[in-house]
């Protein structure tokens, strides 16, 4: 039985290439997130349509339909790659003969860039810009036979070997080795097939995978020839029958364009495409292996934090020690001032009328031995440190004689405080570490179901314009420029919709869909305020326009005679409803779905934003970029959520996503 598949191999990438080509081809890049340290997310757009491509080194190229966690801030390869391919078009998809090296060309102003996905072991992601020149990698590294690093020429690594689907006959004889090499060898080695490809081409010929090569018939190497012609041909016909095999337990085994013999018998899961196949697969795989990092981590993280906690409980026992002791010699120092008064003042007299140290030690041990009471409490007298050695009450402490018995006293009562002072601090630490650990203990020791990216949902039809529910239930739309604008009017305008426009040449077309139904004044107000701040008005910084309706029968394409409308323009005849000081203010909110994962962007005006939203801000023309304002809004709102408990991160909405709600121009939020 084959061992779990980690990495895709180089039919799988062609077979992956083939169908994501169609789909990707002159699509602009808008996006490119972390995934993880070694994957990469593009967002791509083309023809009104959103795809996510991953790419992660030494491992996998596919669409996905997924979302995913993302850090707060880009790494610096993530930034690099943002800064070189964002908002370029997608020339061209291929993968470099029948390596596992995808190239994916993007086309700037400045000239085409490469990325280069390296999907064999220790593979790399490396960027080049029109000159040839690495922009940047994944990772840096010399080799034999390159060099990967800044501003060095880009040079592929030697082809792995032939192109099994441009191989003849003569080729596959070219391959017998000398010597007694299997033929399963031979395949791997010589055309990079490897199981189960290599595995089916063998069965298919009716070949034993571990017979020489140097001992096959004529015959048998014409039939393994037809195999492998039958098979790669197979790779020309997309879409394929893609599948995910799995063994006889249920697990995931492999991921496969079509059926193959070798996996007949076992269990699978059919797709409608190879991507959606390899997505399944590869995401399960990726949630693994996070939910494994994740306990792994969690388990260095637990066993340093109770090394923490050891070290902080012996800590806290010496600081709870260091209160009572230096109390505790306070008190004494204070109880016994008479007789220390009287040492002292002997000591310091003595040293003060020139005495040296040796005759003051000699008169102490003599008043000592007199059986002077005031002497008898001193142990020792410490030359070199200023100070006498006193026991008092079974109580060893020492009396520094450059203060006063008085001043001694203060300062174990200052080291008294500063121990209870640092033993609260650290107390409070304590109670911090032995949380974390609980914390962790239930991630390590009863880690919940597997981390599994939820699929993103699909868009219904009026998300490709700008559109809210107005507060009496209508669907309002708006063209987000010309093409959309088009759209909105010739598809799906009906006879008892209304149409708006602001009195402004560059506005968006507004749709209200009366479904049936008579449409109510404040519905047709809220539809005035979205086409007002969808106009130039907005980028005009206005407080206020003028916005009129109109029945769809007054709606034409057809211009006066010798006249011609752009893209997006539509002549209006007949009356004009006007509506005049429509206040630019648009409310922008975020709505939280049941289960609290799927935040969404909800824009309009504010009665009807307010009571579908969690949080909402409002907007008004000013001085913020478009980036700007997405961003201050992202961090208020998230903000206002997490105050109501609500649990919201910024790597769970982008700032592309609140891009896309603003009007175009520049705003700020309203005081």
């Amino acid at each position: 039985m084959p061992n779990l598949k980690e990495a895709m191999g180089s039919f799988e990438i062609a077979a992956a290439v083939a169908e994501l080509r169609n789909l990707i081809l002159d699509a602009f890049i808008d996006n490119i997130y972390d995934l993880s340290d070694q994957a990469f997310l593009l967002r791509v757009r083309k023809a009104g349509k959103t795809f996510q491509i991953i790419l992660e080194a030494g491992r996998r190229v596919h669409l996905t339909n997924y979302s995913f966690p993302r850090p707060p801030r880009p790494s610096g390869f993530c930034s690099l790659l943002r800064k070189g391919l964002r908002g370029g078009m997608i020339k061209s998809l291929e993968q470099r003969g029948f390596d596992r090296i995808v190239i994916l060309e993007v086309l700037r102003k400045e000239g085409s860039y490469k990325l280069v996905a390296e999907l064999f072991e220790r593979g790399n992601i490396i960027l080049v810009n029109p000159q040839n020149l690495i922009e940047g990698a994944l990772f840096y590294r010399r080799m034999r036979d390159r060099d990967v690093h800044p501003k060095a020429s880009f040079s592929y690594p030697p082809m792995a070997g032939m192109d099994p689907r441009k191989v003849d006959i003569k080729d596959l004889e070219s391959l017998i080795p000398s010597e007694g090499v299997e033929v399963i060898k031979v395949l791997v080695r010589g055309l990079g097939l490897r199981s189960p490809y290599s595995d089916e081409i063998l069965l298919q010929a009716g070949i034993d995978a571990k017979k020489s090569m140097k001992l096959l018939e004529r015959e048998e190497i014409k039939g393994l020839y037809e195999a492998l012609k039958s098979l790669t041909k197979r790779l020309d016909s997309p879409p394929y029958e893609a599948s995910i095999i799995y063994d006889a337990e249920g697990r995931m085994l492999d991921v496969v364009p079509f059926p193959l013999k070798v996996y007949d018998g076992l269990p699978k899961k059919s797709f409608q495409s190879f991507n959606e196949a390899l997505d399944e697969f590869f995401t399960n795989l990726f949630a693994s292996g996070i939910l494994l990092k994740e306990i792994d981590s969690a388990k260095k993280r637990l066993d340093s934090l109770r090394r923490i906690l050891n070290e902080q409980r012996k800590r806290a026992q010496e600081l709870k020690e260091g209160v009572e002791a230096n109390k505790k010699i306070g008190d004494l120092i204070m109880q016994n001032l008479p007789i220390l008064k009287e040492l002292y003042d002997g000591l310091v007299e003595e040293r003060r009328a020139g005495k040296s140290w040796d005759d003051i030690l000699r008169h102490f041990e003599e008043l000592k031995a007199s059986g002077k009471e005031a002497f008898q409490i001193a142990s020792e007298i410490l030359p070199e440190r200023h100070s006498a050695s006193i026991r008092l009450q079974n109580t060893s402490f020492e009396l520094d004689l450059l203060k006063s018995p008085q001043e001694n006293a203060e300062v174990y009562y200052s080291r008294s405080k500063e121990a209870r002072r640092k033993l609260e601090g650290l107390l409070k630490a304590m109670a911090e570490t032995e949380a974390a650990i609980e914390k962790l203990e239930t991630t390590t020791v009863a880690p919940q179901s597997p981390f599994v990216p939820k699929k993103i949902r699909k868009k219904a039809w009026y998300e490709s314009f700008h559109h809210f529910l107005s507060s009496d239930g209508f669907m309002v739309l708006a063209g987000k420029d010309a093409s959309s604008n088009e759209a909105l009017l010739r598809r799906f305008m009906e006879p008892k919709d209304l149409v708006l426009h602001a009195d402004f040449s560059g506005a968006s077309f507004v749709l209200i869909k009366a479904q049936g139904k008579e449409i109510p004044e404040r519905t047709i107000r809220e539809a005035a305020i979205f086409a007002a701040c969808h106009s130039k008005a907005w980028s005009l910084g206005l407080a206020s326009a003028t916005v009129f309706f109109v029945k769809p029968e007054q709606v034409s394409k057809s211009p006066p005679s010798g006249q011609f409308l752009r893209k997006g323009a539509f002549m209006i005849r007949g009356p004009k409803h006007f509506i005049r000081d429509i206040p630019l203010r648009l409310t922008i909110g975020i709505k939280i779905d049941e289960d609290g994962e799927e935040p969404s962007i909800l824009a309009g005006p504010k009665d009807a934003i307010a009571t579908r939203t969690e949080a909402y801000l409002e907007i008004v023309p000013g001085n913020k970029t478009p980036r700007e304002l997405a961003e201050e809004l992202r961090s208020r709102l998230i903000e206002n959520l997490r105050k109501k408990g609500l649990k919201v991160t910024e790597t769970n909405i982008s700032i592309e996503d609140f891009q896309r709600s603003l009007p175009a121009g520049r705003g700020e939020i309203a005081s």
